[in-house]
């Protein structure tokens, strides 16, 4: 294996590096599990750390950030919509993935 270089998303446990973003409608405290692997330079797969940073999309503001790592195969990540304690509406948000 080698450093990793990207994130795919997993279906049925089979890597798809083709999809670029998923997209789940979530209320405040709701959870959502995607599954994932990182892969290197050759698209084997590889073992690596991932940011999950969750954004209000309208005002860019960050609510979470945590670190995952990832084996060498699928990883199942459960991330939580956080509330904003200043909002009166729920407001859309964006779950980024990077490599650590």
């Amino acid at each position: 294996s080698s450093e990793p270089e990207t994130i795919c998303f997993c279906f049925d446990q089979v890597p798809n590096c083709s999809v670029n973003f998923l997209n789940y409608s979530l209320l405040p405290g709701e959870t959502q599990t995607v599954s994932i692997v990182t892969v290197g330079v050759r698209y084997g797969s590889s073992p690596g750390v991932v940011t999950l940073e969750q954004r209000v999309v309208s005002t860019g503001n960050i609510l979470r950030t945590s670190l995952e790592s990832t084996d060498m195969q699928c990883t199942n990540i459960t991330f939580t919509a956080v509330p904003e304690e200043t909002m009166i509406l729920p407001s859309e948000r964006i779950i980024n993935l990077f490599i650590h």
